[in-house]
C-alpha cells in the first residue's frame, strides 16, 4: 500500500475499522501481517534469541491476571474473539523492550524481562500500536 496508493495503511484502517477489513472491502485476499524482513518497517532484531526458560509459564500467567482480555482502554477483544479475528492467541507484550535486558555480552537477564509487572495482554491492532511508542507505556485499565 505504501508504494500503491495515496493515503497511509492507517486511514484505511480508521475507516474500514482494521487494515485486514479495508483489503477485503478492496475485494481482495488478506494474508496476513508481514513480519520480521518481510516487515516495511524491520530494523533487525535481536538475532536467535529467546524470551527465556521461563518464558510460556509467565506468559501464562499475565493472559490469567488480564482476565484473557485486551487491556487497552475500550477494547473488548477477549481470547475467543482474538481467535476468531486473526486466527491466534492474544499477545503478550513487553513493555520495557527486551533490549533493555541485554547485557554487553548479548545475554539477556530473562528474569527480569519476563516479570509480571513488566507485561500486558494486548490484541494483535494494539500490540502493533504499542510497539511504535516502546518503551513507553500509554494508558491501561
Amino acid at each position: 500500500m505504501r508504494d500503491r496508493g495515496h493515503y497511509s495503511v492507517g486511514s484505511y484502517a480508521r475507516r474500514y475499522g482494521t487494515w485486514q477489513d479495508a483489503v477485503e472491502a478492496a475485494g481482495f485476499e488478506y494474508r496476513g501481517q508481514p513480519s520480521g524482513p518481510d516487515h516495511p518497517d524491520w530494523k533487525g532484531g535481536y538475532g536467535d534469541i529467546s524470551y527465556g526458560p521461563n518464558w510460556y509459564r509467565q506468559r501464562k500467567r499475565a493472559l490469567e491476571r488480564d482476565g484473557f482480555e485486551c487491556q487497552m482502554p475500550g477494547c473488548t477483544i477477549d481470547r475467543e474473539a482474538h481467535h476468531e479475528r486473526w486466527d491466534r492467541d492474544l499477545n503478550v507484550h513487553h513493555i520495557m523492550p527486551l533490549g533493555t535486558f541485554i547485557d554487553a555480552q548479548g545475554v539477556l537477564d530473562y528474569e527480569r524481562a519476563n516479570r509480571l509487572e513488566n507485561l500486558v495482554t494486548l490484541c494483535q491492532r494494539h500490540h502493533m500500536r504499542w510497539e511504535q511508542f516502546a518503551p513507553l507505556q500509554p494508558d491501561i485499565r
